[in-house]
C-alpha cells in the first residue's frame, strides 16, 4: 500500500469510529430520557416511604432490612395511586441499616419499565 491509500483506509475508519461514537451517545441520551421519569417515581417512592418509616418508627436493626410495598403505603393513606401514562404500577422500598446509615431502594415495576432486581 502506498501513503494515498493508507490515508484513505486512515480516514475511512476515522469516519466510522466517529460515527459509532455519535449513535451511541445518540442512544444513551434517548434511553435516559425514557427511563428519567420512572426514575423519578422510584424518588417518590423513596420519598413517601422515609415519612412513613418516621412516623411508625419502622427503623430495622443493624444489618437488617425491612421491605414496605407500595400496598401497605396506599393502606395507610401515604399514597393514593402510582401511575405512569394511565398504567397502573407495583412497587417496594427496602429500608436496610449498616450500622451507620440507613438506606433505602425503590423497586418499581410498570408495563414499560422494571427496575434493575426487582423481586430479586
Amino acid at each position: 500500500m502506498n501513503i494515498k491509500q493508507m490515508n484513505r483506509v486512515s480516514l475511512i475508519w476515522g469516519l466510522i469510529l466517529f460515527l459509532l461514537v455519535f449513535l451511541l451517545t445518540v442512544f444513551g441520551f434517548l434511553y435516559k430520557s425514557k427511563t428519567i421519569e420512572y426514575r423519578q417515581m422510584e424518588e417518590k417512592l423513596t420519598n413517601i416511604t422515609e415519612k412513613y418509616v418516621e412516623a411508625k418508627f419502622l427503623y430495622p436493626d443493624e444489618g437488617q432490612s425491612l421491605k414496605i410495598n407500595l400496598e401497605e403505603l396506599k393502606n395507610e393513606g401515604y399514597i393514593e395511586e402510582f401511575k405512569k401514562d394511565n398504567d397502573s404500577c407495583d412497587g417496594y422500598v427496602v429500608l436496610s441499616h449498616d450500622g451507620f446509615v440507613y438506606h433505602y431502594k425503590a423497586y418499581i415495576k410498570c408495563p414499560k419499565y422494571t427496575t434493575k432486581d426487582y423481586n430479586k
